[in-house]
């Protein structure tokens, strides 16, 4: 997400002060989406600021050209299936301009801005640069100047929300017309080439006008300009209710919700709390001071009643924590979103981002209360929406490295600990992936153990048996790793048995394995807040085992 610098106001309930600012696995490495049980949702994070900077490729008339973009995670504010992207044409389009072969790719990368070099642009560590459209005939759509048109992919591609992007266009044949497309000014976010076969091209500061589609995944709604950080409601003695009022136009989606998260202001500091969550439609553009009133588009549905979720200390600020969400809500992505949360219980004190968006964005009052009685505000918390369709990703903003379990020597057992903040869903896990920390060597690994369990402990104990509550065997067998995986990328693992994680307690996943044939070095985190979150032994006969301050990068795919 984006840096903001912030003034902290510790004030009673949202009388915040604000200042002015400004402005998240690698490869197509998230396997197919999961659908059981639900539709996927959908929305649009769109990469423009509305300069309209003309650019003239790849859509152009000589026999070649080849393009590489660059778009940052702090633009997209989402992740999830890319299924599509759309492009904006900057000058009326009178004919449609047919092209006989368009080929795109997409990849993860650690650059802020592109070197000359194409290679150097992508896996460097976060996944495979993958075919996304495979070379075929392409028409742009006839259209006035700054409409979109929408290019189909036919592998969908897994953003992580964490990584920055780089999307390449390949153009071969030479179009029946040149079309401009449009941009925005940013050094060094292009790179272009129209010689077959070169590794080098021009940089240019076009920061193309994109519209990214995916298919289910984690809206992130964020706002630019004036924001601030408030302690309200997560404070210790604190209860309120709030009402925020999010457009249609912030969310840019529709279909089923099944989690919410909100950004931290600060540091995390430990904290429970208690609450109750109803979304609901609206057709308010500005609340009133009655609750009820503000569904006024059908009643809300409540998806978390007297839940509770629990944060440790010395997660980043930044970091997007997610609160217990049992339930599911269908937003219909045409009405305004109302998100009512009534915090009846808080012990502990962590400070949230808000923006300040309008009048009457917000509604606050005492936990309980029908009516609004400290007022209407300006101001909307920052959230993340989770659409149904895609993973659950427990992500490590750090690249560290951890050499078990999928060693060649010793007979290892770990287990990692996920707490529901960094969750952010109940369902049923089908299926579970570990991100390689370097390109993958062909390994064989067998009397693979997974283990799933419960756990109410707020870290792990030094002895295995004792950190899961209703342990349950959900894989056993020979896991094999190909070679040619890149770093970065994840491998998958099917559970031959599903799990089915609460969304309330925090989970434990063990695995052990016999040594195998190789060595493939997993990603891992070492931050602060991921102390006593790992616990490995070398032999896995033994009992106990030793605490580390890490966890796994960890992916998810489940059903609701």
């Amino acid at each position: 997400m984006k840096r903001f610098s912030v003034l902290i106001a510790l004030m009673i309930l949202l009388g915040v002060v604000l200042t002015a600012c400004g402005g998240g696995g690698g490869g197509s490495d998230g396997g197919a989406p999961v659908n059981t049980g639900l539709s996927s949702g959908t929305f649009t994070k769109a990469i423009e600021t509305g300069t309209a900077t003309p650019w003239g490729a790849p859509f152009r008339t000589d026999p070649y050209d080849r393009d590489q973009h660059l778009v940052l995670a702090s633009d997209i504010h989402g992740s999830g299936y890319i299924t599509s992207l759309s492009l904006r044409s900057n000058a009326t389009v009178t004919t449609a301009v047919t092209c006989p072969s368009l080929l795109v790719k997409m990849g993860n990368t650690t650059r802020t801005a592109l070197t000359t070099t194409f290679s150097s642009n992508i896996e460097q560590g976060r996944g495979t640069f993958a075919t996304v459209r495979n070379a075929a005939p392409y028409s742009v759509p006839k259209g006035a100047a700054l409409d979109y048109f929408t290019i189909n992919l036919d592998t969908p591609f897994y953003y992580n929300g964490m990584d920055n992007l780089v999307v390449e266009f390949t153009q071969t044949g030479g179009c029946s017309d040149f079309v401009m497309v449009s941009g925005d000014t940013r050094t060094n976010s292009t790179l272009q080439t129209g010689l077959t076969g070169t590794t080098q091209g021009t940089r240019n500061n076009i920061y193309l006008n994109m519209k990214l589609n995916f298919k289910g995944g984690d809206d992130a709604v964020e706002f630019s300009g004036a924001l601030a950080t408030t302690p309200a409601p997560f404070t210790t003695g604190f209860t309120a209710r709030i009402q925020n009022l999010y457009l249609a136009s912030d969310v840019a989606g529709a279909g089923p919700i099944t989690g919410i998260g909100f950004p931290l202001g600060l540091v995390s500091s430990d904290g429970t709390y208690t609450y109750t969550l109803k979304l609901g439609h609206t057709t308010r553009t500005a609340l009133t001071t009655t609750f009820a009133d503000n569904f006024d588009a059908g009643p809300p549905v409540t998806v978390a009643n007297s839940a509770t979720f629990s944060l440790t200390g010395g997660m980043p600020a930044g970091t997007y924590f997610w609160i217990t969400f049992p339930g599911t809500f269908t937003y219909n992505g045409k009405d305004n979103l109302l998100v009512d949360l009534d915090v009846t219980g808080a012990a502990g004190t962590n400070a949230s981002n808000l923006a300040n968006v309008g009048a009457g964005r917000s509604a606050v009052g005492d936990s309980g209360n029908a009516v609004a009685n400290q007022g209407l505000r300006p101001l909307v918390f920052l959230a993340k929406f989770r659409f149904y369709g895609s993973t659950m990703d427990a992500l490590t903003p750090s690249n560290s490295v951890d050499s078990l379990p999928f060693t060649a020597v010793g007979n290892p057992k770990i287990q990692s600990y996920y707490d529901p903040t960094m969750m952010g869903s109940s369902g049923t896990i089908s299926k579970i992936a570990y991100r390689l920390r370097d390109d993958s060597v062909a390994g064989t690994y067998n009397n693979v153990a997974i283990v799933m369990g419960h756990t109410v402990m707020t870290s792990l104990t030094t002895t295995f048996a004792d950190n899961m509550l209703d342990a349950k065997t959900v894989f056993s067998g020979t896991v094999m790793i190909p070679a040619g995986m890149k770093a970065g990328d994840w491998f998958e693992i099917p559970l031959t048995t599903a799990f089915a994680y609460d969304g309330k307690r925090s989970l434990v996943v063990e695995t052990a394995t016999d040594a195998g044939i190789n060595y493939n070095a997993l990603i891992a985190g070492t931050e602060s807040d991921y102390t006593n979150r790992h616990l490995y032994s070398m032999d896995r006969t033994l009992l106990t085992g030793t605490l580390q301050p890490l966890v796994f990068s960890q992916r998810f795919w489940y059903s609701k």
